[in-house]
């Protein structure tokens, strides 16, 4: 699939039931600290993430726990956590719409208005 716009790629995520943000401790320090937009993408969308344990993602992750799970970077920690997903695969889908309902709140429209916020708060 070549590259979507945003509001495509929202539709296009909503056809599917897990994202998978995987991210290596060993490529850069940056990968370890950061949230790519993909996750957001997913978290938006209602997916079921499953994130590799990086400091970042296991941060969010267990901030927004009924949106996925950490794993670790073995082959053994993917398969336990794709086990764990096949599992309770009914559950993942029947709490799809709640995931999509709660990420709303952090969506551009409702975040940008506390950057607003700040700014002018900053600036009085």
């Amino acid at each position: 699939i070549p590259p979507l716009a945003q509001k495509e790629l929202n539709l296009k995520l909503a056809d599917y039931d897990i994202g998978l943000a995987i991210e290596l401790n060993s490529a850069d320090f940056n990968r370890q600290i950061c949230l790519t937009n993909k996750i957001w993408a997913y978290f938006q969308s209602g997916l079921y993430i499953l994130a590799t344990n990086t400091l970042a993602q296991k941060q969010f992750i267990e901030e927004y726990k009924n949106h996925g799970i950490v794993t670790g970077q073995t082959v053994q920690d993917f398969t336990l956590s794709i086990e764990k997903i096949i599992n309770n695969i009914d559950e993942i889908r029947k709490d799809k719409k709640y995931r999509f309902e709660k990420a709303k709140q952090y969506s551009w429209e409702i975040e940008q208005e506390k950057i607003k916020d700040i700014w002018n708060k900053t600036l009085s």
